[in-house]
């Protein structure tokens, strides 16, 4: 799964550096990035690469629009051992729910069918859409080939529209840290990151200031 998953999150990376306009890199012990761009607010990259010491991959991008866009909020999140992707994770979350970024991501995953699907908890439930993909378990190539086309498409629509729709007269700030707050009642992130070997204080304050902060 790792051969596939790198040079994937380099391609992913290397799409969404091409469209911003500025970059800030965060202080943690591993790859966390924040990107500017003209159409969206900005991009969250992370990446937790622990093969060697832990056999665990992980990858977190999450792309917001401006508080005046009512375009939804992309996401991808996936972690992975070196024979199955134990969780994989992709949504354009609604700030407006009849938005056509909403429409045509429904349209794009729906002849994805994960071999086994995950349930979803409450907290997910209040901000993910009704098309999200939840998906556990992948073992074969076939399967996570597909799941990493859908992204990778869906990656570059999102690019090529959010922003577009953008009412000057409007503010979103609260549904965006309505979908932060959300995020961190999400009791894995934490988990997964302290068996790790992750000091707790700085799993808390990653994911404060860097995964999921709310703006005032």
């Amino acid at each position: 799964m790792f051969h596939k998953l790198v040079p994937f999150a380099d391609k992913m990376q290397e799409i969404i550096t091409n469209a911003s306009v500025g970059i800030k890199y965060h202080d943690f012990p591993w790859p966390a990035i924040t990107l500017e761009g003209d159409g969206w607010r900005k991009a969250d990259i992370d990446v937790l690469d622990m093969r060697e010491t832990k056999k665990l991959w992980m990858m977190h991008v999450c792309i917001y629009p401006h508080f005046d866009d009512p375009s939804p909020i992309f996401g991808w999140d996936i972690i992975s051992g070196p024979k199955k992707i134990t969780g994989a994770f992709h949504d354009c979350s609604p700030i407006e729910p009849s938005h056509s970024i909403i429409t045509q991501f429904g349209q794009n995953v729906k002849d994805f069918i994960p071999s086994k699907k995950r349930e979803l908890p409450p907290w997910a439930k209040a901000i993910f859409s009704e098309n999200m993909i939840a998906a556990s378990n992948i073992r074969t190539d076939e399967e996570l080939d597909k799941l990493l086309e859908v992204v990778l498409s869906n990656l570059t629509f999102f690019l090529d529209n959010v922003g577009l729709s953008r009412d000057f007269q409007s503010d979103y700030k609260d549904k965006h840290n309505f979908y932060c707050k959300m995020q961190k009642e999400n009791p894995h992130t934490p988990r997964v990151m302290e068996s790790l070997g992750v000091d707790p204080d700085l799993v808390r304050r990653y994911i404060e200031t860097c995964l999921f902060p709310e703006v005032s």
